[in-house]
């Protein structure tokens, strides 16, 4: 008996939080376990996985906010 796919409410209760949409898109693309998906298409479905993330995620944690301005740098706001 092939698997029923994991609805949003039971990831979100897995992960604590919301997918974004693009991401849940995706997801919500992949084919059941047992269907045919070709090397080409599941390629393709990892690069576009990939690309979501990079447009989804920070790849470095964003600085604490502070109440001190930002440091300068060095450069002149005129060109100069």
């Amino acid at each position: 008996m092939p698997k029923a796919k994991v609805s949003q409410a039971e990831l979100d209760a897995v992960n604590g939080a919301a997918l974004d949409p693009i991401i849940e898109a995706l997801l919500e693309h992949l084919p059941a376990p047992g269907d045919y998906w070709s090397k080409d298409d599941r390629a393709l479905w990892l690069r576009m996985i990939e690309l979501s993330f990079e447009l989804v995620y920070d790849d470095e944690p964003q600085p604490e906010a502070t109440d001190e301005p930002a440091a300068r740098t060095g450069l002149h706001p005129h060109g100069g």
